[in-house]
């Protein structure tokens, strides 16, 4: 179901705007009528077992993350079978992609910018006790705020590797390609 525009969700997230659609829900600008901060607020429509499960595991693992290069999950609720919801910093500017269907090809300098602020968000994801994959790395993840700060988003499909799973991934030849073969270990 699609909140319409000035819709009090939660009674205290005021729906301002659609910032996106997908197959699983749909993603809102609201503001937090508490604080007067604008937030973004993810919808899941499926309240299946499985992408229930999923959508409770991006909630906890965004909301234990601090990084600059990250937003910050505030909240996280369900309502009854209508959806569940999460609550994180809205983040005003373009994605990559947009920015690229905008200007073309990136200059060498914007591509190192971007380049290292996603790898710094990465290397903290991976270097989490356990470690987190991203999973969905692709311009439409990379947010440019107006000021050039760069976020990576979108965690849903993000995974939390078990011990075991990290050293299978971590040491799998496949998973190593092109990687100085000590940096692989």
């Amino acid at each position: 179901m699609t909140l319409e525009r000035g819709a009090l969700l939660h009674k205290r997230y005021r729906i301002v705007e659609i910032l996106g659609q997908g197959g699983m829900g749909t993603v809102y600008r609201a503001v937090d009528e508490t604080t007067g901060v604008d937030v973004a607020v993810k919808e899941n429509l499926f309240t299946t077992n499985e992408y229930a499960r999923q959508f409770r595991l991006e909630a906890v693992i965004l909301a234990n993350l601090r990084h600059s290069n990250l937003p910050r999950v505030t909240d996280h609720f369900v309502i009854g079978d209508q959806g569940q919801y999460l609550v994180m910093d809205y983040i005003e500017g373009e994605d990559l992609r947009q920015r690229m269907e905008r200007v073309g090809n990136i200059t060498e300098d914007d591509a190192i910018l971007i380049g290292a602020a996603i790898c710094g968000a990465l290397a903290y994801l991976h270097t989490r006790k356990p470690p987190i994959l991203h999973r969905d790395l692709k311009p439409g993840n990379v947010k440019i705020t107006p000021d050039g700060h760069i976020f990576l988003v979108d965690f849903g499909l993000a995974k939390v590797l078990q011990v075991k799973q990290a050293r299978f991934w971590l040491h799998a030849p496949d998973h190593c390609k092109g990687i100085h073969p000590i940096l692989a270990r």
